[in-house]
């Protein structure tokens, strides 16, 4: 997972340095929509041609770890939920899985407000700090050029991008929760350093650097972290749908993002 969220992390952090320097001041969407088309149409292809299946991994782990046929889990399309009273009533997995990984299993639900919470920074804080950049502080810091904040994004994309699959790494041999919480710990200094130096200090873009950089460092601290958590909790046959609540629960940072000013 480290690997796969540095590949696509880092390629983020390059595109946003790339629209800025390709933009059309004039027409700004123009030009990176076309790159936008292209990235999307290469995917496509790429994961049409060279994309493998891997369902059948989970299923036939599934039935090793049950004493159970594949077919058998493959068939299993229900949970059985156990009253006080003896009744039993059968419940779809993809709704089992949402309520248990959402709000019964105390460790996915820290899990869950933890990746909310990563998101919430990345999408909220950033679409504020961008526009807060591009107008300046009045009487104390003039506005940052479009290509210095693209520097500043850059700074928290990359590090956030190359670091986690060291990251990954470090949870498989000492464990996850250590980096969560010290992940969390990391962009609370760099939250408060933004915007600490953004209202009192004449010239802060040296410290929206420095910030940038210690967010990035704290997200790729937790991100993939969080998501080996999800697998770690989840049985094979219902990990993808536990997965889907966790990242139906981080995608309420679009909310956030469309909230801001």
């Amino acid at each position: 997972m480290g690997i796969n969220e540095t590949i696509g992390y880092t390629t983020i952090a390059i595109v946003t340095e790339i629209a800025a320097a390709i933009m059309d001041e004039e027409y700004p969407r123009t030009t990176n929509y076309h790159v936008v088309l292209g990235i999307v149409f290469g995917s496509i292809v790429v994961s049409a041609v060279f994309l493998r299946e891997s369902k059948q991994v989970a299923v036939d782990e599934e039935a090793k770890r049950t004493a159970r046929t594949s077919e058998d889990v493959q068939q299993s399309r229900t949970t059985s939920l156990v009253w006080q009273s003896g009744r039993e009533s059968k419940v779809d997995v993809a709704r089992s899985a949402f309520v248990y990984t959402s709000f019964i299993n105390g460790s996915l639900t820290c899990v869950c407000f933890a990746g909310l919470m990563i998101n919430f920074i990345s999408a909220f804080v950033w679409s504020l700090m961008k526009k807060w950049m591009a107008k300046g502080e009045a009487g104390v810091w003039e506005p940052l050029t479009t290509k210095e904040i693209a520097d500043v994004v850059l700074c928290y994309g990359v590090l956030k991008g190359t670091m986690q699959w060291i990251f990954g790494f470090a949870g498989d041999r000492y464990g996850r929760k250590p980096l969560v919480v010290g992940g969390l710990l990391t962009c609370v200094l760099g939250l408060v350093m933004l915007g600490g130096l953004g209202v009192n200090n004449t010239n802060p873009k040296a410290g929206f650097f420095v910030a940038a950089l210690l967010i990035g460092f704290g997200t790729a601290m937790m991100y993939s972290n969080l998501l080996a958590a999800i697998c770690d909790h989840a049985d094979p046959s219902w990990r993808a749908s536990a997965l889907g609540a966790y990242q139906l629960l981080n995608s309420l940072r679009s909310t956030a993002q469309q909230s801001a000013p």
